[in-house]
């Protein structure tokens, strides 16, 4: 009996000594207190004095503190590690995405596990950032959240890279195409109407001596300040193109008739016409 008990002794010592032998062992990596900063790969961890923290130390350069969040299921995993030469984030699950939010629990911005990424703006309005099988694009929706702003993309479809539904562009810089289509609300075809008042020549070189410019036309100063509708300036000069075929065709029935008058009169004082 007595040996059995000295033999039990002896098990419970072992054992004990073998728990804090373990436990020593461990210590000398982590650091786990009742209260104050954590340690996991040191017994120092970090201390600013204001925050409590995890200090999470890796084992090497290459090999750096690494945490791991999942679901009891594994359909949610996500990783995060450091290493010597960054920081990484890493979905591991397809349909997965990194959401930001503010303290309204609003989306500020999402990082999609496909690549994709979306800002949110004011309203329900938002950036997408996103690419499909022909490339890579930018699209902005409004405040309501649906109707679509503008859209740029990496590509063309049907000739267009570029959509904007209101407002226009402002570049301030040279513009490089092979073709501009401007969509015209009128043209100038108004002065072959038989209503148009074809200004008489002697009140246009009237109006350009007072004004130093063209009627209709906009002044230096003015496109200076405003610039050139190109639209309304084609129009415009449209119509000085059509006026000057009217002055042409004038002169050349005055023209027409002022030879026939002097075909009349030479050949009276000749007795024979010499132009015809």
């Amino acid at each position: 009996m007595e040996n059995k008990n000295l033999s039990k002794q002896f098990l419970f010592i072992l054992t004990l000594l073998v728990t804090l032998n373990t436990w020593t062992f461990g210590q000398t990596t982590n650091h786990f207190p009742d209260t104050g900063n954590v340690g996991v790969g040191t017994v120092t961890p970090e201390n600013t004095g204001n925050y409590s923290i995890i200090d999470i130390v890796g084992k090497n350069a290459v090999n750096g503190g690494y945490i791991s969040l999942s679901t009891s299921d594994k359909s949610g995993h996500a990783r995060m590690f450091l290493t010597h030469e960054r920081l990484l984030f890493d979905l591991r699950k397809a349909g997965m995405y990194f959401q930001w939010r503010n303290s309204a629990s609003k989306q500020i911005y999402r990082l999609d596990s496909d690549g994709s990424a979306i800002w949110n703006g004011f309203g329900s309005g938002s950036t997408v950032i996103s690419s499909n099988p022909s490339g890579q694009y930018i699209r902005q929706y409004g405040n309501d959240g649906s109707s679509q702003s503008w859209l740029i993309r990496g590509y063309a479809s049907n000739g267009v890279q570029a959509e904007f539904n209101n407002g226009g562009i402002n570049v301030n810089g040279v513009i490089k195409t092979k073709e501009v289509n401007v969509t015209m609300s009128g043209w100038a075809d108004y002065v072959f109407s038989p209503e148009y008042k074809l200004m008489p020549l002697s009140e246009v070189g009237a109006f350009i001596k007072r004004n130093n410019h063209l009627p209709n036309i906009p002044t230096e100063a003015e496109v200076k300040e405003n610039g050139v509708n190109l639209a309304e300036m084609n129009v415009k000069l449209l119509e000085k193109i059509e006026e000057l075929t009217l002055y042409a065709i004038q002169q050349d029935e005055l023209l027409k008739k002022v030879l026939e008058r002097l075909s009349e009169v030479e050949s009276k004082l000749t007795g024979e016409t010499v132009i015809k």
